[in-house]
């Protein structure tokens, strides 16, 4: 995902502070356990040491499906 970004980068085109990147967290991801793990691999999906803004979704959390809550 993050190829585009890294390649104007590094080809000079642009620097990384003169862009404004956000993403968002998925509202299955909203769980205070999750959050640390959803936006390490955004940042690494996206090939970035940092974003400029987070966004939250949606303002409530979605039930787990399919994990114990054991």
């Amino acid at each position: 995902m993050g190829t585009g970004i890294q390649d104007a980068i590094s080809r000079g085109v642009v620097k990384r502070e003169d862009i404004f990147v956000t993403s968002k967290l998925w509202v299955a991801k909203a769980y205070p356990e999750d959050v640390d793990a959803a936006i390490a691999q955004t940042l690494s999906d996206l090939k970035l040491d940092y974003l400029d803004l987070y966004l939250i979704h949606w303002p409530f959390f979605m039930k787990k499906v399919g994990r114990s809550t054991a």
